[in-house]
């Protein structure tokens, strides 16, 4: 570590009175676009402006400090660069050659990296008094230019741990302490390039235990108890217990830090956000270990490299750190006190939103602003997805009438007395063959001819039944048939069942059935057509498997007879879904096969 910085200016403490009201503006994130903060404060009518890091501290000189990594990045969220050039002049895209991104900047008739240079050099002009600290993306050697007296801006107050500022307003005395950099455990030994106790490089800063060290002391030394404080940090004391610690141990009433590039601030208090003061303990006792497992680490070679002063700071530290709890349970007072009664406050980025304290009468009015989330892509969506299913349909009805077979001839069924002597008379008048109507006529050949003969049906049995028998009407329920015989071969009564995985298993459920065809639907279920030489014999199997108790899980359902209706004569309907699978009744189905004893 470097030397201590020693240049203290308590003359930095700085008493601003504005009357008997103020308007606090807290933003964060500005990146560079310092006359933003005009525009913001006079829309907001605005008396003072806090802002939480990321102010954009680079001059005419840092393009130079910067690494590739860290300009691509401070060139991809700057505002100062029209929409229309970042993907001609200022592409940061990995595969644009770098050399040719630092030619833009350096070449561009505006800083796009900075307005700071435009305010050191009086050609622009802060309207109200800035209070802000630094974040993760600034250069070390600005900001030590500044503390010594070299760069200086009217009204910009940087608020570090060396010097505190007072804002007397509204009936209150507000004390404002800031800790700048980002908070990143395993660099907070770390100096870097810088000369004193903050620490950076390379166009990048973070926090330091000489930084944390300084600023307990300048908060004690600054401490009144009349006063109200407000702890202003880049990073989030939510999201880092050394944080709340600190804010804790300085005595803080709020803290504002910047956040993630949110749409929306929070504000809360860690009892409003936390299930009790144990699990506020556990966050605290986490970070402690974190830190000391560090501090173990580079303890060693410290005291050959930290002065007096260094290592008085690097005590207040490690105090701070012993009194954090130990664990969970290790509970007490004052931290159960900081737990209900410590408010914080994180922010968007300034282009996205704000916060307004409205000081008066000794009261401290919140007012957060921002722009949000922009919804109406849902209702946008939802509308494309109404189209598109509208058109799916459509498309899915004319697919339907084009593929739909044409209508064939039912089998030859043996009419009624009644409907043989209508015929006979309707078909007098025409000219046509002789022929002798049979009382049965001779069953068409089987598909399978394996199939004993005692087992088939003959035309007149199924045309009687077809006849006598009046099919229901089609359930939802109930599956709808596939076709598992030629069109001209009789149909025969079964059963649906599922799952079924084999004939043999089949046989196991129907002794009573012939053959059966197994299928298997696109998920891979199993499921089987059982069939019977008679409906008497299926519906004695079906009323002895509705009597069983152990069904095992399988379904069964009751087919309808091929060719007994219209209906059945076209293309397959869709089968519905029976409790405990799904069934779908098109086609052959996928992996099916037909089997027989």
């Amino acid at each position: 570590m470097s030397r201590y910085h020693n240049n203290h200016n308590n003359s930095n403490n700085v008493r601003i009175i504005r009357g008997e009201n103020a308007r606090i503006l807290c933003v964060a994130d500005i990146r560079g676009q310092l006359s933003s903060l005009n525009q913001l404060a006079q829309q907001h009518e605005a008396t003072h402006i806090l802002h939480t890091g990321d102010f954009g501290f680079y001059d005419t000189s840092s393009l130079d400090r910067l690494t590739d990594k860290t300009l691509r990045h401070v060139v991809q969220y700057s505002p100062l660069i029209h929409t229309s050039s970042r993907s001609t002049s200022f592409n940061t895209h990995p595969n644009n050659d770098i050399s040719n991104l630092r030619k833009a900047v350096q070449s561009s008739e505006i800083n796009v990296i900075s307005e700071l240079q435009d305010f050191l050099d009086g050609k622009k002009q802060l309207q109200v008094p800035v209070f802000t600290v630094w974040g993760a993306c600034e250069d070390v050697s600005v900001l030590e230019k500044f503390r010594t007296q070299e760069y200086k801006i009217p009204n910009l107050n940087i608020v570090d741990e060396s010097a505190s500022k007072l804002l007397s307003v509204g009936g209150l005395n507000i004390r404002l302490l800031g800790l700048g950099g980002a908070v990143v455990l395993h660099k907070l030994f770390d100096n870097g390039e810088g000369k004193g106790t903050i620490a950076g490089g390379q166009g990048t800063m973070w926090t330091t235990v000489l930084q944390i060290g300084e600023l307990l002391h300048t908060a004690d030394r600054v401490y009144s108890g009349s006063e109200t404080r407000v702890l202003m940090t880049h990073h989030s004391p939510g999201r880092e217990g050394l944080l709340s610690q600190l804010a804790h141990t300085i005595k803080a009433d709020f803290t504002i830090s910047a956040g993630l590039h949110f749409r929306y601030g929070s504000s809360y208090n860690d009892f409003s956000v936390s299930p009790s003061p144990a699990h506020f303990s556990q966050k605290l006792a986490a970070s402690r270990i974190n830190f000391m497992s560090i501090y173990d680490v580079v303890k060693p070679e410290l005291s050959n490299l930290l002065t007096a002063p260094q290592t008085q700071l690097l005590n207040s530290v490690l105090s701070m750190v012993e009194s954090m709890p130990k664990d969970d349970a290790d509970l007490s007072t004052s931290i159960e006190t900081t737990f209900k009664n410590t408010w914080n406050f994180n922010l968007p980025d300034s282009q996205f939103g704000t916060l307004i304290l409205d000081v008066k009468d000794g009261r401290i009015s919140e007012e957060m602003r921002s722009q949000g989330f922009n919804f109406s892509y849902r209702k946008g969506n939802e509308s494309s997805r109404e189209k598109q299913r509208t058109t799916s349909q459509a498309q899915i009805s004319q697919e339907s009438k084009e593929n739909k077979p044409k209508q064939q001839s039912p089998p030859v069924q043996a009419p009624r007395p009644q409907a043989v002597q209508t015929a006979q008379t309707n078909s007098a008048p025409q000219k046509t063959e002789k022929t002798t109507a049979s009382p049965v006529s001779k069953a068409p050949k089987a598909k399978n001819a394996a199939q004993p003969a005692a087992n088939q049906l003959t035309v007149s049995a199924v045309q009687q039944v077809a006849a006598e028998t009046p099919l229901p009407p089609p359930s939802s329920n109930t599956p709808a048939l596939e076709q598992t015989v030629d069109n001209d071969s009789p149909a025969t009564p079964g059963l649906w069942v599922s799952p079924c995985p084999s004939v043999d298993r089949a046989k196991e459920l129907f002794p009573a059935s012939t053959s059966a065809t197994l299928k298997q639907t696109n998920a891979g279920r199993q499921y089987a057509y059982i069939f019977f030489s008679s409906v008497e014999d299926m519906s004695t199997a079906l009323t002895t498997w509705e009597r069983r108790d152990d069904k095992e899980g399988v379904l069964v359902k009751e087919m309808q007879l091929q060719g007994a209706n219209k209906q059945q004569q076209g293309r397959p309907q869709r089968g519905g879904r029976g409790r405990g699978g799904s069934f779908r009744g098109r086609g052959r189905g996928r992996g099916a096969a037909t089997l027989a004893e």
